[in-house]
């Protein structure tokens, strides 16, 4: 997956949700601000998401966005979690 070449403010953490766009439904996505950035979507999971994150942004920014990790509910009460 490429990185698209946008202005985004990274004083604001992106937003990580699973998508239900036909094309990338269930998949992670991440939006960041402003709203007119192209949302990057297709991870199977936190990790994955993590690690683009890094690759792209460096541990640092990772930790100052995320300082807990990322974290989603999963089906019975069950929680994914990466640090």
């Amino acid at each position: 997956m490429e990185f698209i070449d946008i202005d985004i403010d990274i004083s604001i953490p992106p937003t990580i949700y699973r998508t239900d766009n036909p094309a990338h439904y269930g998949k992670l996505a991440i939006d960041f601000m402003p709203e007119t950035s192209p949302t990057i979507a297709s991870f199977d999971n936190l990790q994955q998401v993590k690690e683009w994150l890094v690759n792209k942004f460096g541990e640092e920014q990772y930790q100052q966005w995320f300082p807990s990790g990322l974290a989603e509910n999963l089906p019975d009460s069950q929680v994914s979690y990466v640090n």
